[in-house]
C-alpha cells in the first residue's frame, strides 16, 4: 500500500519531536502556605475570592477551592479539611509575575478579613 509520501513526513516529524523531551520550561511557585481563618469564616472567604476574581474578569475554577487563572500562571486558595487554616499556593514563569500574583491573592485575602501573612518566595537563579 502506497502511503504517499507520508511515512517520510512521519519520521521527519518524529525527528523534530525527539528533542522537545529535553525542553524545560522553568516555573516559580510559593510552597503551600497555611494562613489562619477561623474555621467558621473560611468558605466565606473562598468565596470572596471567587466572586472578586470573577468580577475582575479571571477565569476561576471553584472545585474544592478557587484556583485563579492569569495570563502566567495562577492562584490558588482553598480552605483545609483539618485545621483552622486556609492553604494556598501561587505559580508562574517568572519571579516577579509570580509575585504579582501573589500580591494580588494576599490582597484580597486581607479584603476579606484574613490576617496579614507572608509568601515565601523561591530564589532567583
Amino acid at each position: 500500500m502506497n502511503s504517499g509520501g507520508r511515512g517520510w513526513i512521519d519520521s521527519c516529524s518524529a525527528l523534530q519531536l525527539q528533542g522537545l523531551g529535553k525542553v524545560q520550561l522553568r516555573l516559580y511557585s510559593t510552597p503551600e502556605t497555611r494562613i489562619p481563618c477561623e474555621e467558621e469564616r473560611k468558605g466565606e472567604v473562598v468565596k470572596y475570592v471567587i466572586e472578586s476574581f470573577r468580577k475582575e474578569g479571571h477565569e476561576v475554577i471553584d472545585v474544592g477551592g478557587a484556583r485563579i487563572q492569569f495570563p502566567s500562571g495562577w492562584g490558588l486558595v482553598r480552605a483545609s479539611n483539618t485545621q483552622p487554616v486556609l492553604v494556598a499556593r501561587c505559580e508562574a514563569r517568572s519571579l516577579a509575575e509570580l509575585e504579582e500574583i501573589a500580591d494580588k491573592l494576599k490582597n484580597t485575602l486581607i479584603c476579606a478579613g484574613v490576617k496579614e501573612f507572608q509568601w515565601d518566595f523561591p530564589a532567583e537563579e
